[in-house]
């Protein structure tokens, strides 16, 4: 995974920013959201962290488990 970081955003620095890194953004405000995740993704780890965000600022979303 840090080689696919560092061709993404070879800049350390710059990964702090928002734009780069989203689980650094401001989610006040967003609308509702549905979280995907698959279970072999390399990034599901970040997206339940996306997720853990949204319920912390009480912010709507929907789960639906079991989907083939």
């Amino acid at each position: 995974m840090q080689w696919f970081g560092d061709c993404y955003c070879p800049d350390k620095e710059m990964r702090k920013l928002p734009d780069v890194s989203p689980l650094r953004g401001d989610f006040r405000g967003m609308p509702p959201a549905m979280f995907t995740i698959g279970m072999e993704d390399a990034l599901a780890d970040d997206t339940f962290l996306m997720h853990k965000k949204w319920v912390e600022l009480r912010v709507n979303w929907w789960e639906k488990q079991g989907v083939p």
